[in-house]
């Protein structure tokens, strides 16, 4: 799966958005777990990063992840 900026970098165009319902119809992402979470901008610095959340499935029952900022 690329990242809009993926596309930008490669001279491609950015494919339209997609409804999550879409998404979740797709074969490949059959047994995912989607989530929404509220961000408010003006705590955000200009400096972009990229993190990497992987849960277990036994984390993943226990309901919500703790969030430390």
């Amino acid at each position: 799966m690329l990242l809009p900026e993926d596309y930008i970098e490669r001279g491609e165009a950015v494919p339209k958005p997609s409804t999550v319902e879409s998404l979740r119809r797709r074969k490949e992402f059959k047994g995912w777990t989607w989530a929404f979470a509220e961000v408010d901008l003006a705590k955000l610095s200009s400096k972009a990063f990229r993190i990497n959340l992987t849960i277990t499935a036994e984390e993943r029952c226990q309901g919500p992840l703790p969030i430390s900022s």
